[in-house]
This record gives C-alpha cells, structure tokens and sequence, in this order.
C-alpha cells in the first residue's frame, strides 16, 4: 500500500487539503485513521479521480445556480 499525504492527494486532484478532509470526514472518500490519528487512504489513485468527479458535479451545480439567477 502506497502511504501519501493529504497534500498529496489535494494536489493531485486540483483542490484544498481541507476539501479532501472534507470529503473523507463525510465519507465520500475511502479513508482510515493511522496509530498518530492521521488519514490513511487505501486507495490514493481512487480518491484523488474520485475527488476530481465529485468538484466537477459542484462546478456544474453552482454555474447551473448561476445561470437561473
């Protein structure tokens, strides 16, 4: 199992090391918590595509909220 970084996985995807914590804490990314309390993700390769769909379908939703008001 590859060990990497929240950093690592935001800078991947294109975003915040705050929305990756987000998405983990809310499920929407597989993760798991080390002995220290820090974010293991099984599955980095995974998380980061995974990541990059879920921001792609927040853009959408904001630019179509946009577009109506």
């Amino acid at each position: 199992m590859k060990r990497v970084t929240v950093r690592w996985i935001a800078d991947q995807a294109g975003c915040s090391g705050h929305t990756v914590r987000k998405f983990a804490d809310l499920g929407m990314i597989e993760s798991n918590r080390d002995y220290n309390g820090w974010r293991i993700f099984p599955e980095p390769d995974q998380a980061v595509e995974k990541i990059r769909e879920l921001m792609m379908g927040e853009i959408k939703t904001i630019r179509s909220r946009s577009l109506i008001t």
